[in-house]
């Protein structure tokens, strides 16, 4: 859709539509943050996590993904993607 052939009553509906486009975009980074710290843990350990480091690793999954997806945010790698 062009800007020529755009209605004014569609503008609410790209806002939205970006706006959705955006958030799963978000989602979509910090799952595949999740997966990456995941995938460290299991090839740390030769893929048999012990009980303690799964305990482990869901106290600090949140953590490490904030602090790389904050880092992402910083450097604005996100608006690439």
């Amino acid at each position: 859709m062009t800007t020529s052939t755009m209605h004014v009553d569609d503008a609410p509906a790209l806002r939205t539509s970006r706006r959705g486009v955006r958030v799963a975009r978000v989602v979509l980074d910090l799952a595949i943050l999740s997966v990456a710290w995941f995938l460290a843990f299991c090839l740390r350990f030769d893929w048999e996590l012990p009980r303690v480091e799964i305990r482990d690793f869901a106290i600090t999954v949140p953590y490490v993904v904030a602090l790389q997806y904050g880092c992402l945010a910083l450097m604005r790698v996100p608006r690439f993607s």
